[in-house]
């Protein structure tokens, strides 16, 4: 029987990432002819994206699920200073180096080989398994999971995201994502009062904004938190039929375009409700707001572990010989099973191998952390599949 880490570094080796030349495919291939293999008594289905080749794979048995387990099977793009080839794993010094290996490859190969493991003792027929594409991008396997209405039907006993630490969480801040163009005044270098400073200035705004959000909190999730994501500014010139930025000083920069980030604690803070803020700190500042778009509007997931659940996993971690510990939710990143709680109401955990460096280079999982997770997997199979 393969092993977790055997599995873990099969899963490196096969790119997963998205780009103008590159997708999930591999994996998926990969995936699709191991899951047929190893559990036939179950059913494969792929879920496609529109136009594309991409797609969602569900493994389910028969049966409406008492489990439902979700992890996503793309990474990110290889980013610069890797030291080695992201593409071909590692193991050094006790941990497993690789594009995907904390997030989340390692937690994938886990589940496997726990469920492998465990396929004779369990009752198959209550598990769905959904491996979903696009999650470091913009959730387009999430939501395409979810915008069939037979997820409605799916009432669990238990929903398992795979995307996380080996300490037990629930609950994520939620995330916004804004496109922004704020126009200032131009004027002569020599004296600012002649101008606007577009840059400067919508700088100064977003502080404002930022303290603003920072006093809403919540007792769990902590503080909401911003991020300047992207910003380029200076004085726009059209050149032909395109607009070209004004390289050179002596100049007010009068225009600014900028990506700005929310991790909103409460649910009341939405998209449009920022952008309130935002408009009204600009004006303060001399500044217009003269365009916008929402990338994301998604809201907070608060933490909630009821009584029966928390008996479940506490007995699960100890059968598995793994300390059980809360995560601490505070300034935590969006995980999105919020969306799954949306559309199934069911208690909803996420357990995974975690690691380092994920989203950057030589990211690595410790090796005992994978066989760990794969252990509490097992056993969390056998209290609720039993």
């Amino acid at each position: 029987m393969i092993t977790p880490l055997e599995l873990t570094k099969q899963l490196i080796s096969l790119p997963s990432y998205v780009s103008d030349t590159q997708d999930e495919t591999p994996v998926i291939e990969f995936l699709a002819g191991f899951l047929a293999t190893s559990f036939p008594t179950m059913t494969v289905g792929k879920q496609y994206l529109a136009n594309t080749k991409r797609c969602n794979l569900v493994l389910r048995g028969k049966n409406s699920p008492k489990l439902f387990a979700l992890g996503h099977i793309d990474t990110v793009q290889p980013k610069a200073g890797w030291q080695t080839n992201p593409l071909q794993p590692l193991v050094k010094a006790g941990k497993l180096y690789g594009l995907g290996a904390a997030d989340m490859k390692g937690s994938l190969a886990a589940f496997l080989c726990a469920l492998l493991q465990e396929r004779r003792n369990i009752k198959l027929d209550d598990l769905m398994l959904l491996m979903y594409v696009d999650e470091e991008y913009d959730f387009k396997g999430m939501k395409r999971f979810l915008s069939d209405d037979t997820v409605l039907a799916i009432q669990p006993k238990l929903t398992l995201s795979l995307d996380g630490e080996l300490s037990i969480a629930s609950g994520c801040r939620g995330l916004i994502e804004l496109s922004l163009r704020i126009k200032g005044r131009s004027g002569h270098a020599a004296n600012p009062d002649n101008g606007i400073n577009a840059i400067t200035q919508t700088i100064a705004a977003l502080q404002t904004v930022n303290m603003e959000l920072a006093a809403c909190r919540d007792n769990d999730l902590g503080e909401t938190t911003t991020n300047l994501a992207f910003i380029q500014g200076g004085v726009l010139q059209t050149v032909g039929n395109k607009n070209v930025w004004l390289r050179e000083g002596n100049v007010i920069p009068d225009a600014a375009e900028l990506v700005f980030e929310v991790r909103p604690a409460l649910p009341a803070l939405t998209a449009e409700l920022v952008l309130r803020k935002i408009k009204a700190a600009a004006e303060r500042e001399g500044l217009r707001l003269v365009d916008s778009s929402i990338r994301h509007d998604i809201p907070p997931w608060p933490v909630d572990y009821d009584r029966e659940t928390l008996a479940v996993l506490k007995k699960s971690y100890a059968n598995a010989g793994v300390p059980f510990r809360p995560s601490d939710r505070r300034l935590q990143g969006y995980i999105d099973a919020q969306m799954v709680t949306e559309k199934i109401t069911a208690p909803t955990v996420i357990i995974g191998t975690g690691g380092n460096n994920k989203h950057g280079a030589d990211e690595h999982v410790p090796l005992k952390n994978i066989e760990a997770t794969s252990r509490v997997y097992a056993a969390l199979l056998r209290e609720v599949l039993a």
